[in-house]
């Protein structure tokens, strides 16, 4: 993943504390916004425009990855749209892609049992792992051509989209 991405730990100590946190503002993604492939938007932090400037290294884009830091490691999540500019958590680490790089492909990757197995190999703690940015680059990744990383990613999502359609189709049989 180091050769293909650049990655930033979320804002230490006294760059971000909990009292800055607002009612409302620029979201914040920590820890407990990551799923599994994407942001979970229920439960948000807020904080003031002026605070989210002052973060400026912590903005994340559409397309970069973040990672939570400690507990479920297995957990990552791909920025869309609608988190551009939102703020990378202190308890966060974001992947941004070098050009050439399709973000959807590498978060497909991601979902394996091999990137999965990598990293509870390699993260460290007893009680709660922990990850690293020198973790998260030595990630293997296989990396073809830009052309096919599209086209293996444009698979994967009509997957996606398709076991969402049926697991909602067995939600409604389920209800009846």
């Amino acid at each position: 993943m180091g050769d293909i991405a650049d990655t930033k730990t979320g804002p230490f100590g006294t760059q971000l504390s909990a009292k800055e946190y607002t009612a409302s503002g620029i979201p914040v993604i920590n820890v407990k916004n990551i799923g599994t492939g994407c942001i979970q938007e229920n439960d948000l932090d807020y904080v003031s425009e002026s605070t989210a400037k002052r973060l400026s290294d912590h903005i994340i884009q559409e397309n970069d990855i973040v990672f939570g830091r400690k507990g479920a490691i297995g957990r990552h999540a791909i920025i869309g749209k609608t988190q551009n500019n939102w703020v990378q958590g202190s308890d966060c680490i974001r992947v941004r892609f070098k050009p050439g790089i399709v973000a959807s492909y590498v978060n497909a990757q991601l979902q394996t049992a091999n990137v999965i197995d990598h990293l509870s190999m390699n993260a460290y703690g007893s009680t709660m792992l922990t990850l690293t940015t020198d973790m998260i680059n030595s990630i293997p990744l296989l990396m073809p051509e830009e052309a096919e990383q599209s086209e293996i990613a444009h698979v994967f999502s009509d997957i996606d989209n398709l076991i969402t359609l049926h697991q909602r189709k067995f939600e409604t049989i389920e209800d009846f």
